[in-house]
């Protein structure tokens, strides 16, 4: 018999497009919830974000978000529609948002739908929060307004490679609504704000900020509080090592047969390495640049040293293609991304995306 998932039984409404709110409903669904998705007359606006597929007006954006949903296009302006919106509401369990606050009250999506049903938990995602500041926002606007952006980078503010906001506003807002459903009964209004969720990103920058009234200064591919802790160049090629503890140190001075450097005055201890980390940091590229990544990876991790190869999205994908379900749209195949079902240790999502026929 297949082993029940831990919201099997549980359904979701989501009004909520672009990433943090689809993704937190991804989430639910790869936890065994049924997930429907209500979309405005035009669609998700993440539809036509990226790649575009010639078959049911999906992306290559939609499709990482949207896997084993359902969909139901419902223009909240008229009243009918509107009315089955509220009826979904009324069936669902949770109910997922993400807009401007207020946006969606005019139309009754808000906690008067506590009236309609004794248990209901309705998770309300947007930029500030629902006592905020009523502006759009998306990722990268956060990125700025939070300072992760810059933190990132080398010479000028840099944003980080993936929409990592959006994420982890999802990530948290999913954690929210398992808190909430592990009270058992009862109304929940959960506020989920992107602004909170990437300031609770912060964790050792903020500290030392706040204890030392230093502003936090970008160190690129480098770490601010351990030396050496980062990406060097190779004969052929950059690798990650960290050498994290005194015991990394020694044992990386060793490997690169300079055990002179354990005692050296300037790198004897990890604040000196930082204090002189330039200079460190070139002596190992030199060092390094003679032999290729594959010797030192294999080298360091011999004797304990983290270290691993920099590699392109490419490769990783490639290593995970037997493991990919493919899914059939139209005539054609496409793999789905399971990861999240691997990260909360679920089974991979088998149902396709929700296709619309619209022009």
């Amino acid at each position: 018999m297949d082993k029940k998932l831990p919201l099997q039984g549980i359904k979701v409404v989501t009004f909520a497009q672009a990433l943090s709110g689809p993704y937190c409903g991804l989430l639910c669904r790869a936890a065994g919830a049924q997930v429907i998705k209500i979309e405005p007359e035009y669609g998700d606006s993440s539809r036509g974000w990226g790649k575009r597929l010639d078959f049911g007006r999906l992306s290559s954006y939609f499709l990482s978000l949207n896997r084993g949903k359902q969909s139901i296009i419902l223009n909240l302006k008229d009243e009918s529609e509107r009315k089955q919106a509220i009826q979904l509401c009324r069936e669902a369990d949770v109910i997922i948002t993400n807009s401007v606050p207020g946006k969606l009250q005019k139309y009754g999506i808000d906690n008067r739908l506590f009236r309609l049903k004794k248990n209901l938990i309705l998770c309300a995602i947007s930029g500030f929060g629902q006592k905020g500041a009523r502006l759009p926002a998306y990722d990268l606007i956060l990125q700025g307004l939070t300072g992760l952006q810059d933190i990132t980078g080398h010479s000028v503010p840099t944003k980080i490679g993936l929409p990592i906001i959006d994420l982890v506003t999802g990530q948290f807002a999913f954690m929210r609504i398992l808190l909430a459903l592990q009270q058992q009964g009862g109304h929940h209004f959960v506020d989920v704000s992107m602004f909170d969720s990437a300031m609770a990103l912060y964790s050792h920058e903020a500290s030392k900020y706040l204890l030392t009234g230093k502003e936090p200064q970008r160190s690129g591919n480098h770490n601010s509080s351990i030396c050496p802790y980062g990406s060097f160049k190779a004969k052929d090629g950059l690798f990650n090592l960290g050498a994290g503890t005194e015991a990394h140190w020694r044992a990386l001075c060793n490997v690169i047969d300079k055990p002179d450097l354990i005692e050296n005055e300037n790198f004897s201890n990890n604040s000196k390495r930082l204090s002189n980390k330039e200079e460190l940091i070139s002596l190992l590229n030199d060092i390094f640049s003679e032999r290729p990544v594959a010797f030192w990876v294999e080298s360091l991790s011999k004797h304990g040293v983290p270290a691993a190869p920099v590699l392109p999205l490419n490769q990783v994908l490639d290593s995970f293609r037997d493991r990919l379900p493919m899914i059939e749209y139209g005539d054609q195949k496409f793999p789905h991304l399971p990861f999240v079902e691997y990260a909360l240790g679920m089974p991979p999502i088998t149902e396709p995306c929700p296709c619309l026929k619209i022009d």
